[in-house]
Protein backbone atom coordinates (compact mmCIF):
# COMPACT_ATOMS: atom_id res chain seq x y z
CA UNK A 1 0.00 0.00 0.00
CA UNK A 2 2.95 2.52 0.83
CA UNK A 3 4.48 1.97 -2.29
CA UNK A 4 1.17 2.76 -4.10
CA UNK A 5 0.72 5.47 -2.24
CA UNK A 6 4.87 6.73 -2.73
CA UNK A 7 4.09 6.50 -6.64
CA UNK A 8 1.03 8.70 -6.65
CA UNK A 9 2.89 11.25 -4.64
CA UNK A 10 5.51 11.04 -6.76
CA UNK A 11 3.77 11.20 -10.06
CA UNK A 12 2.19 13.87 -12.47
CA UNK A 13 -0.79 15.63 -12.24
CA UNK A 14 -2.20 13.05 -15.53
CA UNK A 15 -2.04 10.26 -12.70
CA UNK A 16 -3.49 12.06 -9.87
CA UNK A 17 -6.32 12.69 -12.51
CA UNK A 18 -6.52 9.12 -13.06
CA UNK A 19 -6.46 8.35 -9.34
CA UNK A 20 -9.73 10.05 -8.93
CA UNK A 21 -11.37 9.11 -11.44
CA UNK A 22 -10.90 5.71 -10.50
CA UNK A 23 -12.35 6.51 -7.53
CA UNK A 24 -15.51 8.34 -8.99
CA UNK A 25 -15.28 4.82 -11.31
CA UNK A 26 -15.36 2.61 -8.99
CA UNK A 27 -18.02 4.29 -7.09
CA UNK A 28 -20.56 4.93 -9.76
CA UNK A 29 -19.90 1.24 -11.03
CA UNK A 30 -20.98 -0.44 -7.67
CA UNK A 31 -23.92 2.46 -7.50
CA UNK A 32 -25.24 1.05 -10.74
CA UNK A 33 -24.98 -2.30 -10.13
CA UNK A 34 -26.56 -2.59 -6.85
CA UNK A 35 -29.68 -0.49 -8.16
CA UNK A 36 -30.01 -2.18 -11.83
CA UNK A 37 -29.59 -5.80 -9.32
CA UNK A 38 -32.33 -4.29 -6.88
CA UNK A 39 -34.66 -3.04 -9.82
CA UNK A 40 -33.78 -6.39 -12.02
CA UNK A 41 -35.45 -8.96 -8.96
CA UNK A 42 -38.36 -6.29 -7.99
CA UNK A 43 -38.92 -6.53 -11.65
CA UNK A 44 -38.57 -10.77 -11.75
CA UNK A 45 -40.82 -10.55 -8.50
CA UNK A 46 -43.31 -7.91 -10.19
CA UNK A 47 -43.78 -10.79 -13.44
CA UNK A 48 -44.43 -13.27 -10.77
CA UNK A 49 -47.19 -11.48 -8.93
CA UNK A 50 -48.77 -8.14 -10.05
CA UNK A 51 -49.72 -7.70 -6.80
CA UNK A 52 -45.79 -7.81 -4.93
CA UNK A 53 -44.80 -4.70 -2.71
CA UNK A 54 -42.14 -2.13 -4.59
CA UNK A 55 -39.75 -0.34 -2.76
CA UNK A 56 -41.01 3.64 -2.68
CA UNK A 57 -37.63 4.62 -4.03
CA UNK A 58 -37.62 2.03 -6.89
CA UNK A 59 -37.64 3.23 -10.84
CA UNK A 60 -40.59 0.98 -10.99
CA UNK A 61 -43.03 3.26 -8.59
CA UNK A 62 -43.19 5.39 -11.47
CA UNK A 63 -44.15 2.88 -13.93
CA UNK A 64 -46.25 1.36 -11.48
CA UNK A 65 -48.21 4.55 -9.98
CA UNK A 66 -48.40 6.13 -13.14
CA UNK A 67 -51.57 6.87 -15.10
CA UNK A 68 -50.23 5.93 -19.07
CA UNK A 69 -53.80 6.21 -20.22
CA UNK A 70 -52.65 6.47 -23.83
CA UNK A 71 -49.46 5.86 -26.28
CA UNK A 72 -47.70 9.21 -25.42
CA UNK A 73 -48.32 8.38 -21.83
CA UNK A 74 -46.93 4.91 -22.12
CA UNK A 75 -43.75 6.22 -23.67
CA UNK A 76 -43.48 9.24 -21.53
CA UNK A 77 -43.81 6.75 -18.22
CA UNK A 78 -40.95 4.56 -19.91
CA UNK A 79 -38.68 7.36 -20.79
CA UNK A 80 -39.04 8.25 -17.20
CA UNK A 81 -37.81 4.58 -15.83
CA UNK A 82 -35.29 4.64 -18.14
CA UNK A 83 -33.73 8.00 -17.18
CA UNK A 84 -33.37 7.01 -13.50
CA UNK A 85 -32.01 3.47 -14.79
CA UNK A 86 -29.53 5.44 -16.54
CA UNK A 87 -28.25 7.79 -13.42
CA UNK A 88 -24.61 8.56 -13.43
CA UNK A 89 -24.05 6.92 -16.98
CA UNK A 90 -22.83 9.91 -18.72
CA UNK A 91 -20.34 10.40 -16.00
CA UNK A 92 -19.21 6.50 -17.05
CA UNK A 93 -19.20 7.53 -20.80
CA UNK A 94 -17.17 10.63 -20.14
CA UNK A 95 -14.53 8.65 -18.09
CA UNK A 96 -14.56 6.17 -20.58
CA UNK A 97 -14.20 8.54 -23.20
CA UNK A 98 -11.73 11.22 -21.92
CA UNK A 99 -9.30 8.71 -20.41
CA UNK A 100 -6.76 7.58 -23.22
CA UNK A 101 -7.13 11.70 -24.32
CA UNK A 102 -5.83 12.75 -21.05
CA UNK A 103 -3.14 10.03 -21.16
CA UNK A 104 -2.14 11.04 -24.58
CA UNK A 105 -1.91 14.14 -23.38
CA UNK A 106 0.75 12.64 -20.93
CA UNK A 107 2.22 11.27 -23.25
CA UNK A 108 3.01 13.86 -25.20
CA UNK A 109 4.54 15.78 -22.06
CA UNK A 110 6.59 12.98 -21.58
CA UNK A 111 7.79 12.84 -25.19
CA UNK A 112 8.52 16.58 -24.92
CA UNK A 113 10.42 16.12 -21.26
CA UNK A 114 12.62 13.26 -23.45
CA UNK A 115 13.42 16.29 -25.93
CA UNK A 116 13.53 18.76 -23.87
CA UNK A 117 16.31 16.69 -21.66
CA UNK A 118 18.19 15.12 -25.14
CA UNK A 119 18.34 18.97 -26.31
CA UNK A 120 20.24 20.10 -22.85
CA UNK A 121 22.28 17.72 -21.75
CA UNK A 122 22.31 15.47 -25.21
CA UNK A 123 22.11 11.56 -25.22
CA UNK A 124 25.23 11.28 -22.68
CA UNK A 125 22.74 11.23 -19.82
CA UNK A 126 20.39 8.19 -20.28
CA UNK A 127 18.58 9.24 -17.02
CA UNK A 128 17.33 11.88 -18.87
CA UNK A 129 15.88 9.58 -21.69
CA UNK A 130 14.43 6.86 -19.26
CA UNK A 131 12.85 9.62 -16.68
CA UNK A 132 10.75 10.79 -19.69
CA UNK A 133 9.85 7.37 -21.30
CA UNK A 134 8.86 6.25 -17.66
CA UNK A 135 5.92 9.30 -17.85
CA UNK A 136 5.33 8.25 -21.62
CA UNK A 137 4.26 4.70 -20.11
CA UNK A 138 2.76 5.47 -16.93
CA UNK A 139 0.44 8.03 -18.48
CA UNK A 140 -0.36 5.84 -21.57
CA UNK A 141 -1.11 2.59 -19.32
CA UNK A 142 -2.93 4.53 -16.72
CA UNK A 143 -5.28 6.04 -19.31
CA UNK A 144 -5.97 2.85 -20.80
CA UNK A 145 -6.73 0.83 -17.09
CA UNK A 146 -9.17 3.92 -16.47
CA UNK A 147 -10.87 3.56 -19.75
CA UNK A 148 -11.16 -0.04 -20.43
CA UNK A 149 -13.30 -0.43 -17.47
CA UNK A 150 -15.16 2.48 -17.92
CA UNK A 151 -16.28 1.65 -21.43
CA UNK A 152 -16.93 -2.19 -20.45
CA UNK A 153 -19.53 -0.68 -17.09
CA UNK A 154 -21.10 1.72 -19.43
CA UNK A 155 -21.69 -0.68 -22.20
CA UNK A 156 -23.13 -3.24 -19.74
CA UNK A 157 -25.32 -0.95 -18.29
CA UNK A 158 -26.37 0.46 -20.93
CA UNK A 159 -27.49 -3.05 -22.36
CA UNK A 160 -28.88 -3.96 -18.51
CA UNK A 161 -30.85 -0.84 -18.97
CA UNK A 162 -32.44 -1.48 -22.39
CA UNK A 163 -33.49 -5.17 -21.15
CA UNK A 164 -35.11 -3.72 -17.80
CA UNK A 165 -36.90 -1.37 -20.04
CA UNK A 166 -38.34 -4.33 -22.46
CA UNK A 167 -39.36 -6.35 -19.33
CA UNK A 168 -40.94 -3.22 -18.64
CA UNK A 169 -42.62 -2.27 -21.17
CA UNK A 170 -44.38 -5.60 -21.56
CA UNK A 171 -45.41 -5.07 -18.30
CA UNK A 172 -47.28 -2.47 -18.66
CA UNK A 173 -48.57 -3.40 -22.00
CA UNK A 174 -50.28 -6.68 -20.39
CA UNK A 175 -51.56 -4.76 -17.56
CA UNK A 176 -53.32 -2.61 -19.92
CA UNK A 177 -54.66 -4.69 -21.68
CA UNK A 178 -56.10 -6.59 -18.36
CA UNK A 179 -57.45 -2.97 -17.56
CA UNK A 180 -59.03 -2.96 -21.17
CA UNK A 181 -60.76 -6.02 -20.35
CA UNK A 182 -59.23 -7.62 -23.27
CA UNK A 183 -57.25 -10.42 -24.12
Amino acid sequence: MEEIISFIVQSDWVVKTFFGASIILLTLTADRLYELARTHREMTRIEADPHAAVRETSPLQTLLRGDWGDERGLDLLLSRFEQQLQRYSTVLGLIAVLAPMLGLIGTFLGVFQVFDGVSSVGLSDPKVIAGGIRKVLVDTVAGLSIAIPAMAAFKSFEVWTLSLSLRAEALLMSRQKGADGTA
